[in-house]
């Protein structure tokens, strides 16, 4: 929220602002009032990349799938928790939850290290996050990776189910990446930077860099990127109904 201020707040006409699509879709469902306005004040230039999300068990319990993790929290109502990096996991993987009748507990922490720290231990039973971010755990023994959160398989995790594979479509995620331009810029200057982006995210040295570190390669235009991220706003406001959100003031 400062750097979307901070963008918003320069007095040029040559920044622009690389960030989550959270600051576009899910800002103005976590907070009722912003100090701007995602749609009318940012323009969606191009996006550049995926943070590929992943759904992880401890090995400290006998899940194994998604399926099995559905099965056990079904048998164990109330018994089981979970925790996620902010933005879509919440709301995607709460609504999910919610919708299919499961009883697990959410813990929110403010920091990622405790978490992932509880997730080896196994106090926490079920993590969801950027796959870069729970690779090491998993490497290390300590996790157990469910399912990638995404249309297609990660090259980091080649062997792991997407969601769409394990039967659970309703759980695919896309932490989407892209630039941002202010409001009046012109459609030229968007379409021409957002054809630059393109042509750099289809290049495969750049690909292959990406997917080394959990992100997949994203080319789009300003128009695909736009539809995305009315489509997660949309969906995302559904989620907020089922799981009953409050906003914070």
């Amino acid at each position: 929220m400062i750097g979307v201020s901070a963008f918003l707040g320069s007095d040029d006409d040559h920044t622009l602002l690389y960030a989550i699509s959270a600051v576009f879709t899910v800002l103005p469902i976590t907070h009722e009032k912003l100090p701007f306005d995602p749609v009318r004040d940012l323009v969606p230039i191009s996006p550049t990349s995926d943070v590929v999300l992943a759904i992880a068990a401890t090995e400290k319990k006998s899940i194994r799938s998604l399926d099995g993790l559905v099965q056990t929290a079904r048998a164990q109502p109330g018994k089981l928790n979970w925790a996620s990096s902010p933005g879509l996991p919440p709301f995607v993987v709460g609504g999910f939850f919610k919708n299919s009748k499961l009883d697990l507990a959410f813990v929110s922490y403010r920091d990622l290290a405790p978490a992932l720290q509880d997730l080896g231990e196994g106090r926490i039973d079920v993590f969801v996050h950027a796959l870069g971010v729970i690779m090491p755990q998993v490497q290390s023994g300590r996790a157990r990776l469910l399912a990638i959160a995404s249309d297609v398989r990660a090259p980091l995790a080649p062997d792991v189910p997407t969601v769409i594979e394990a039967g659970f479509p309703e759980l695919r995620m896309d932490g989407v990446v892209g630039f941002f331009g202010k409001r009046g810029m012109p459609d030229a200057l968007r379409d021409r930077i957002a054809s630059d982006v393109r042509a750099i995210a289809s290049d495969s040295g750049i690909r292959e860099k990406l997917a080394a570190v959990g992100q997949a390669a994203r080319p789009g235009t300003a128009a695909e990127f736009a539809a995305l991220l009315d489509e997660y706003r949309r969906r995302l406001a559904y989620l907020a109904k089922t799981i009953d959100f409050r906003a914070t003031q």
